[in-house]
């Protein structure tokens, strides 16, 4: 389920749709996809979540 999030990708992929992400809940779920894809991005580059790739969300803790 944590997959959508990470791409962005509520209405194409396969565990998606309107059933499971229903349209009044899209504001917020494209804002926690966007905290998840920064976190996942930053970890990426640096190995460590941090504060999101622009360093503008709250540190991640273990």
């Amino acid at each position: 389920m944590e997959l959508p999030f990470i791409f962005n990708s509520f209405d194409t992929f396969p565990v998606g749709g309107p059933k499971i992400f229903p349209p009044k809940g899209e504001a917020s779920r494209r804002g926690l996809s966007d905290a998840m894809m920064s976190y996942w991005a930053e970890f990426a580059c640096s190995g460590s979540p941090g504060w999101g790739r622009n360093k503008d969300l709250p540190q991640w803790q273990a």
